[in-house]
């Protein structure tokens, strides 16, 4: 994830209906907000990573994770599925004000970013 907002945002609730996190890359508590590189001058946003896996054969993965803004402007939520047979999907709400964009989720090795901006 990467927040281009200057608005820090603080995990709310994340679970995975299916498989299991990346040994400890679970959804981090905080994802801070857009900075300046003191060497550059240039914007950089504040970034998150987490990870999550089929654990076995044939089980895929499913999650959802959501964040609040730490301003009150409400929260964002995201969900993934990646089965063991069929097509991936991905899904994201922003709160007003905000918009979310992200990739296609491709195939059985799926990464998404997904960025987070102002309207």
């Amino acid at each position: 994830m990467q927040n281009w907002t200057g608005v820090p945002w603080t995990r709310h609730t994340f679970s995975l209906d299916h498989g299991e996190w990346s040994g400890d890359q679970v959804p981090p508590e905080h994802i801070p907000r857009v900075f300046l590189d003191p060497v550059t001058g240039d914007a950089r946003p504040g970034t998150a990573f987490f990870k999550s896996e089929s654990d076995g054969l044939n089980t895929g993965v499913e999650g959802n994770c959501d964040y609040n803004a730490d301003n009150g402007d409400g929260n964002f939520h995201m969900f993934w599925d990646n089965p063991a047979e069929g097509g991936n999907s991905f899904n994201a709400q922003a709160p007003p004000r905000y918009q979310l964009f992200w990739g296609d989720p491709g195939g059985g090795d799926a990464h998404i970013t997904i960025d987070i901006r102002r309207n």
